[in-house]
């Protein structure tokens, strides 16, 4: 037996009133009504990231048509789409199909007075985040709002080639942008410093929301492997030159993660950053926990994600163990300290201790059966756009449709989670902290 005694497997793990079950063996992602995986000799190792504009075009026009990953009913889809008013886009039934509503977003997009950046600023940033992650099918739905907020293709083609044609404060953006989604254990204060030049610490704390938030969206739609709605267009009227000329947003080689501290050394980080202060303003109740207080400086957007937060404690599929095993696997690879400590200590009050927490970092002593979720956690935190058919394949061996949706709607919140707090310098308060266990 490993670090994890049978006992804690059987009354921690596997925790009978967080319906840890086996359900229906489904999981879906949306084609025009067609329901098909495809044949085991279709599925694919993912292709080369598109290192171009040329091969980026392409590769969303091919998104429209590929076999899906993981196929929905035409009935299902048909019972959605008729409760609806308006055209449901893929992503949305995919939500409303395996996410509790609670977890699902709002459906009505509410402006939040808090929010002052332009909303082509925004998209822009999406893009940036988009790009950077390798996900196609929210590139295809940022290429189109822009085009419709009348960003002509040579301006939409700079963002991946050539920023000198943006101003300023825009350039800085779309750095800061890149660094937070790839590398986001490499922001300083240096960079948020550049940011203060230009913008008000409102503004920067919106842009940190905003690509944290794409952040999730991309794992999501990425990993689901969600096709591209078929009345997108995704034509050019660049030149041949235009078109070929290489992106400086794209993964195209990997970026090296720094080694996780071992639990000695750990234990000495986490304790220095533990009163470490905010960089942003964290108003409300002071017995909030500090995210919470963070996230509530947009009253709309934050608390959309306080509820979703709070929705994953209730109404989750997963185990408490399974999501907080989740936030800090994806923590400590985004180097992520205020998300680390929050993991651990949710982790410990659980009944886990170091021993097993830091056992979930090796196969060899990991619990079998959580294993599979935590190394697929591991790839779509350190490198999305990776994910493949086959990654899903093995997940879906061990676990059903539901949960797998909610494994990957968990990543999504981690990934979101670690960059708002760490960007945000966020610290927590000494008397709450308990790393000597």
């Amino acid at each position: 037996m490993n670090a994890f005694s049978a006992a804690t497997i059987a009354t921690a793990y596997f925790l009978p009133n967080r319906s840890f079950t086996c359900a229906q063996f489904l999981f879906c992602a949306m084609t025009a009504g067609i329901c098909s995986l495809g044949n085991a000799d279709e599925q694919s190792p993912r292709p080369a990231v598109p290192s171009d504009r040329r091969a980026m075009l392409e590769s969303l026009e091919k998104l429209k048509s590929r076999s899906p990953r993981l196929p929905m009913s035409a009935e299902q889809i048909s019972k959605i789409q008729a409760s609806s008013q308006e055209p449901i886009v893929n992503n949305s039934m995919l939500r409303r199909i395996y996410l509790p509503e609670t977890l699902q977003g709002s459906r009505i997009r509410q402006p939040d007075p808090a929010m002052t950046l332009p909303n082509d600023f925004g998209v822009e940033l999406f893009w940036i985040a988009s790009r950077a992650n390798d996900c196609h099918y929210c590139l295809g739905h940022q290429e189109g709002k822009l085009l419709a907020l009348g960003v002509l293709e040579p301006k939409l083609a700079a963002l991946d080639c050539d920023w000198s044609l943006f101003p300023p404060e825009k350039q800085l953006a779309f750095a800061f942008s890149k660094t937070l989604t790839q590398s986001p254990y490499m922001l300083s204060e240096a960079h948020l410093d550049a940011l203060r030049l230009h913008f008000e610490e409102m503004e920067i704390l919106e842009i940190i929301f905003l690509v944290s938030r794409y952040n999730a969206t991309n794992r999501w739609t990425d990993a689901t492997g969600i096709p591209q709605e078929s009345f997108r267009t995704f034509a050019s009227s660049l030149t041949a030159d235009e078109l070929s000329k290489p992106s400086i947003v794209a993964p195209l080689s990997p970026v090296a993660r720094p080694v996780s501290p071992s639990r000695l050394l750990w234990k000495q980080s986490i304790a220095q950053r533990a009163t470490r202060s905010s960089r942003f303003p964290c108003p409300g109740d002071p017995s909030l926990s500090n995210h919470v207080r963070l996230l509530l400086n947009f009253p709309v957007a934050g608390q959309q994600i306080v509820n979703q937060l709070q929705s994953l404690e209730t109404e989750s599929r997963l185990s408490a163990i399974v999501r907080w095993a989740i936030f800090w696997t994806a923590s400590r690879h985004d180097q992520a300290w205020y998300m680390q400590h929050e993991s651990y200590r949710n982790l410990c009050a659980l009944g886990l201790t170091d021993e097993h927490i830091f056992s979930l970092e090796q196969k060899e002593t990991c619990p079998e059966e959580l294993w599979p979720v935590l190394l697929f956690a591991t790839k779509l935190t350190v490198s999305p756009q990776s994910i493949d058919d086959r990654d899903l394949e093995q997940l879906l061996e061990k676990k059903t449709a539901a949960e797998t949706a909610e494994i990957i709607f968990t990543v999504g919140m981690a990934a979101f989670l670690d960059r708002f707090t760490e960007a945000s310098g966020l610290g927590w308060s000494t008397a709450a902290s308990d790393t000597s266990r």
